[in-house]
């Protein structure tokens, strides 16, 4: 049985089996119903989802390292404003080891090394384009009407399956991350075509740089983000 997000969450890389996910229902804002899946304790799903028409566009809200979906529950209701028309949903990665304990992280972050892909990066990537596609076949809407929003580490892995993916999303932003540049050559061969990219940092942040956000910036340009 295939487990998709939007259906049930996204499946775990081990697990044999999958149950229907538990609905846990928040409060509704005036245009979307809010929701949290729970087809795994430890990788709950928020969405929300147009409650007056069929959704025509996916916001892919993706946390920071050690945090989870239901974390951007106040962004996503922010950003729903206005827009009746989306669907939002904020998966939570895997739990693993990382730089700052145990915990959600979509990929491996104990052991960096430029030129070559962190451990599971791959493996998150492709499981985040099948939820795009899922997305898409869901509202019935091309790919272009998908938009991924990652902050830190799920920035990284937001531009990785954007570039990575055999279909053009619709935009892309990076808050607060390094983006890719960590990366070094690993990623140099990663092209797209016009996404509309959006890097956004503060000067005060203690774990990357502005200038290491600039080269993001810089970066993702060459490669081909408007």
């Amino acid at each position: 049985v295939r487990n998709r997000l939007g259906i049930g969450g996204l499946r775990h890389r081990n697990a044999t089996a999958v149950v229907a996910p538990r609905r846990r229902e928040r409060e509704a804002t005036a245009d979307h119903e809010v929701t949290i899946l729970v087809s795994e304790p430890l990788r709950p799903v928020l969405v929300l989802n147009p409650l007056w028409e069929k959704p025509t566009a996916t916001v892919v809200l993706l946390h920071g390292l050690l945090q989870s979906g239901p974390m951007l529950e106040r962004l996503a209701r922010g950003l729903s404003k206005g827009l009746p028309f989306a669907r939002f949903v904020a998966p939570t990665a895997p739990s693993m080891s990382s730089l700052f304990g145990y915990g959600p992280a979509w990929f491996d972050t104990t052991k960096p090394s430029e030129g070559r892909l962190p451990e599971h990066l791959e493996a998150s990537a492709k499981e985040l384009i099948n939820v795009l596609e899922t997305e898409a076949s869901i509202s019935g809407a091309p790919t272009q009407r998908l938009i991924l929003v990652g902050f830190s580490a799920g920035g990284a892995l937001g531009a990785y399956a954007a570039l990575r993916a055999p279909f053009r999303v619709g935009g892309l932003a990076l808050l607060g991350s390094a983006g890719l540049v960590p990366l070094g050559r690993a990623a140099a061969g990663l092209r797209t075509t016009g996404i509309p990219a959006l890097q956004c940092h503060g000067q005060e942040d203690r774990m990357v740089s502005a200038a290491t956000a600039q080269e993001s910036a810089n970066w993702l340009r060459r490669q081909g983000c408007d």
